[in-house]
């Protein structure tokens, strides 16, 4: 059954403006619409007793077994409540909080909150109103205590920062959004944070500092700025100092050292022209010509300075920030070619569906574009699925489809795949789709089901249904392209390998080794496009016989008879693009190297995929045929 609004499925209006009840709620931004109304009241479950307004639970023992997967409840949290874990640091074990809401997503958006001075987590997160905000819009709230209440040297709290960031991301227990996170940070603690971020800067989504920027000098912020990202293999060529992370400074004083910071993020969001007045200070945008390689596709690089005297009991100032940080969202992995700082989006502007479909529960999330119309020409329909680990929901936040489909005028669907353990080192439950044996849901069975719905609720037109994802979600794609090829038009797979097993090396383009569906009907063409990356974790060399590339293109060139060395090749700014053509002069596959770019998509990908592959494509969806630009395909 469907959780929908009010017990009946929503007509086009409804469709457009309201969230099913199962979709995390989310303030508006400021870019979006006025802010809304916070509730001040301390949550039903809390005791309000300062000191002991939470109780304090401890996460079981490492290597204690904690999940099991309930096939009919896949998007829940296992644990509710605030708990507390524990890091050994250079200096001695200091301990951490997470703060998880009832009824929290596994997915839900994480917000990590550096204390001040002499505040325990518990009387902070009652009298600040963060806990409200939770509650309200189930949010995960990581929380960076100082010890016995005092924050020491720099030095000293710099380990302790790394070894609980990275327990917070990689716990057993709780699962987050991945690289969108938001800092918060206030006095002492704010200082330790700022640092933290400037050696961290690709895992901040952006930060809001109060009073923790006057003693952070210009000896450390040139030392700081000029280090160079890189991997076990490369150096890149991009610093530290040039990396945008949209930053809110608040200080009582405005020093010499505080402007030295103020100065260094604007030079990293590379901020330009005359600022912004605002009520209580200033705002710098980043400059639309813009070069950074971390807003390529959106300007979003902020600073905004405040000359004011605020507290953290200020609740006001808590709505003000947690509204500052969610005007922007980060996604990708840590590469620098592989991260992108955009804007954020409210989760609102989604329709959630979700239903049992072959005994597991499944979701989906749905775009529909203003121009949609349930008796107007129908649209067509982009079915993007996530990479391991991701969710529906994180891919329209993250992956913009959602942008695309209101300025083209198609329907955008982001379905989330069903749990599995396998894949992950500590056995934490991750959303994979079921290709090369990784989840376990028949996810043929649920796109089938996924486009027939659509047909039947939604205005769609069924002779232009295009598949696209990254990673595994990208291997999906082309495996739902191969497995449904009468109701998918075309596929466009971003970061995915071949179709091979690669269990042969010393004959990788055996036929054996090709992983394809069970049942397989080759009668029908099916346009294949794939995109990889410069860095890519996949070998892109269409001349090497053990590249996933080779492997991959020599199968569709065999299926559609076509001549493999007899391509055509071209450069189009950062994108080198190879194509085959039938004898017809249609292309039926095609690969595109994305420079600069690791193992992600990036949202300026989309609109290639539209413009340059999916528009081109229809069938006929009685007979199977093929038509390019309006002509039947050979």
């Amino acid at each position: 059954m469907i959780l929908c609004w009010n017990g009946h499925y929503p007509e086009k209006n409804e469709r457009r403006n309201v969230l099913m009840k199962s979709v995390i709620k989310r303030s508006t931004t400021a870019f979006v619409a006025a802010a809304v109304v916070m509730s001040l009241s301390i949550p039903a479950h809390a005791d309000t007793s300062l000191g002991n307004a939470l109780t304090v639970n401890q996460f079981p023992e490492a290597g204690t077994p904690v999940y099991t997967i309930d096939k009919l409840d896949q998007f829940g949290t296992y644990y509710e409540g605030l708990w507390e874990g524990t890091v050994s640091t250079s200096h001695g074990e200091r301990t951490y909080k997470i703060y998880v809401p009832i009824d929290c997503r596994r997915d839900a958006s994480a917000y990590y909150i550096a204390l001040p001075d002499g505040v325990l987590a518990e009387e902070f997160l009652v009298k600040s109103g963060w806990i409200d905000l939770a509650e309200k819009d189930k949010i995960v709230l990581c929380i960076f205590e100082p010890s016995n209440q005092q924050w020491g040297s720099a030095d000293t709290e710099a380990d302790y920062f790394t070894q609980a960031y990275s327990q917070f991301n990689g716990t057993t227990y709780v699962y987050h959004d991945i690289f969108n996170w938001r800092w918060i940070g206030y006095g002492t603690g704010g200082e330790m944070m700022q640092r933290h971020i400037m050696n961290n800067p690709m895992t901040a989504a952006a930060a809001v500092i109060v009073d923790g920027s006057n003693k952070i000098d210009a000896a450390y912020l040139e030392q700081v700025g000029a280090q160079h990202f890189s991997n076990q293999k490369t150096i890149f060529d991009v610093t530290y100092g040039e990396t945008p992370v949209p930053m809110w400074i608040i200080s009582k004083e405005i020093t010499p050292n505080t402007r030295n910071v103020i100065n260094y993020w604007k030079t990293a969001n590379d901020v330009t022209g005359t600022a912004v007045q605002l009520k209580d200070g200033y705002q710098f945008t980043q400059d639309p010509f813009s070069s950074s390689i971390f807003t390529y596709d959106q300007k979003v690089g902020t600073i905004r300075v405040s000359q004011a005297s605020y507290d953290y009991t200020n609740q006001s100032l808590t709505q003000q920030a947690y509204e500052f940080v969610n005007q922007f969202a980060r996604s990708g992995t840590g590469s620098p070619y592989s991260n992108s700082l955009t804007r954020s989006v409210p989760d609102d502007t989604f329709i959630h569906e979700i239903e049992v479909i072959d005994g597991y529960q499944r979701e989906w999330f749905v775009y529909l574009p203003s121009s949609y119309s349930d008796s107007g020409e129908p649209m067509p329909l982009v079915i993007y699925y996530h990479g391991t680990g991701q969710s529906g929901l994180l891919s329209m936040r993250q992956g913009d489809w959602w942008k695309l489909a209101e300025e083209k005028g198609f329907i955008a669907v982001c379905p989330s795949a069903s749990l599995e353990l396998a894949r992950s080192p500590q056995k934490i439950p991750q959303m994979s789709w079921n290709v090369e044996s990784y989840g376990n849901a028949d996810d043929i069975v649920f796109t089938k089901e996924l486009i027939q719905h659509m047909d039947k609720h939604y205005n769609i037109d069924l002779g232009r249904v295009y598949a696209t994802g990254q990673s595994n979600g990208g291997r999906m794609s082309i495996y739902a392209g191969l497995a449904l090829p009468k109701m998918i038009t075309a596929v466009a797979s971003a970061g995915a390998s071949s179709l091979t097993t690669a269990t042969d090396p010393e004959h990788p383009e055996a036929p054996e080794t090709y992983y394809l569906p069970p049942e397989l009907d080759e009668s029908y063409i099916v346009p294949f496009m794939a995109t990889l990356g410069e860095y890519d974790n996949f070998n892109f060399d269409l001349t090497d016989p053990k590249s996933d590339s080779y492997l991959r293109c020599h199968y569709f060139c065999d299926r559609y008879d076509l001549n493999y060395e007899d391509y055509l090749t071209y450069t189009n700014g950062r994108n080198t693009h190879s194509i085959w053509l039938n004898e017809g002069g249609v292309p039926l596959q095609e690969q595109v190297v994305i420079g600069l770019r690791a193992h992600s998509h990036r949202p300026a990908e989309n609109q290639m995929m539209w413009d340059e592959w999916f528009c081109h494509y229809t069938r006929d969806p009685d007979s199977g045929t093929l038509y390019y630009m309006g002509r039947a395909v050979e």
